[in-house]
């Protein structure tokens, strides 16, 4: 038998992005209870798979000079998704680990 538990909240935000962290931060500072739900990362697709991974590709590709990243910034600029690449032509299996491996190599 599942247990019900009971919140009282001044406000519930849905999404934990960008703007669902900053209202619920915004909300919270003026004194008010707040209740954050996220049904995946916190962050959001910006933060986890979308501007900030892209900045970290262009910064990473303008300072090493290389052509090893080409095809990932390519296939985003095209709309591709980078999974449909992993499989033919990049190693990376996800946007992620091409971040992170690039980002040490700088």
């Amino acid at each position: 038998m599942s247990k019900t538990v009971k919140h009282d909240y001044d406000l519930l935000v849905i999404g934990a992005g960008a703007a669902g962290s900053s209202a619920a931060t915004t909300v919270d500072k003026e004194g008010k209870h707040v209740g954050l739900v996220e049904r995946s990362m916190l962050g959001g697709t910006c933060l986890n798979y979308g501007c900030d991974p892209t900045k970290t590709l262009l910064h990473v590709l303008a300072t090493r000079g290389d052509d090893l990243l080409a095809p990932i910034v390519l296939a985003m600029y095209a709309g591709l998704p980078l999974e449909a690449l992993t499989s033919t032509i990049l190693p990376y299996p996800t946007m992620s680990e091409a971040v992170r491996l690039a980002a040490g190599n700088v």
